[in-house]
């Protein structure tokens, strides 16, 4: 959108909600919690990659220093990972 708030964009089109989004460090993706886990797509929308089964109950994404991985919370004991 621009900087007034006009010309808004939806860059998803998921009809749940799309939570926790974040910037990676180079501004050219976003990493969000959507349906079914932890999600990355490219800063215009487009390009929208699933990173997490659905049977992980994964949520608040974070992005390494380097862009390299996303971290994110979930509630399964095993330790997960993801490179986007």
């Amino acid at each position: 959108m621009n900087i007034d708030g006009s010309n808004q964009t939806a860059l998803t089109s998921e009809t749940s909600e799309c939570l926790n989004p974040k910037w990676s460090p180079d501004g050219t993706k976003i990493a969000y919690t959507g349906t079914g886990g932890i999600w990355v797509m490219n800063a215009d929308g487009s390009n929208q990659t699933h990173l997490t089964t659905d049977n992980i109950n994964a949520y608040q994404p974070t992005w390494s220093p380097d862009g390299t991985k996303i971290a994110f919370v979930t509630l399964d004991p095993t330790p997960w990972m993801f490179s986007p």
